[in-house]
């Protein structure tokens, strides 16, 4: 298991989320309703962070001192709760089609119902919750300043500036 996985662990305990929800490694961040699994990927939260923090920076301008690992959790465990508020059938056809457009940009794909859905749970858990998300917070930080101290597999450089993760 990985160090990020065991700190996403952390941090669903720590903030009391469902912890039959289990949390494993994968390729990118997705949430599996039928068995209550939430993947998640260090690398895909990286890639995705700047235009997830503008996204989330229209409802809740503060959005960038919570790190990206913890959005991308709590936007997963949104999927979770959040999950009877839309129509399945409708929302992955919708994913299709954004998807399978190449003109489509990263917004699109953040407004489809259940993907602006998981996001309003997360900032409305951020907002009720936010002195105990930074707390909790403190445990991805930890892993950043450790994965940032290393060349970048992502990006083929060094970064120092981590301000804003």
């Amino acid at each position: 298991m990985s160090f990020f996985i065991d700190n996403c662990r952390r941090v669903q305990d720590f903030l009391g989320l469902d912890e039959e929800v289990l949390i494993k490694d994968g390729s990118c961040c997705c949430y599996y309703p039928e068995v209550a699994q939430i993947d998640m990927s260090y690398e895909d939260s990286i890639h995705l962070a700047d235009n997830f923090y503008s996204f989330i920076e229209t409802f809740f301008p503060k959005a960038r001192e919570i790190s990206i690992m913890m959005w991308s959790l709590l936007h997963e465990f949104g999927h979770h709760y959040d999950i009877e508020d839309y129509d399945i059938d409708n929302d992955r056809a919708l994913r299709y089609i954004v998807n399978s457009n190449p003109d489509a940009n990263i917004f699109a794909y953040f407004n489809i119902p259940s993907e602006l859905a998981a996001t309003s749970w997360a900032i409305d858990f951020v907002n009720e919750n936010y002195d105990r998300c930074k707390e909790a917070d403190e445990f991805f930080k930890a892993e950043a300043k450790y994965f940032y101290s290393a060349p970048s597999p992502l990006l083929n450089l060094k970064i120092t500036n981590i301000k804003n993760i």
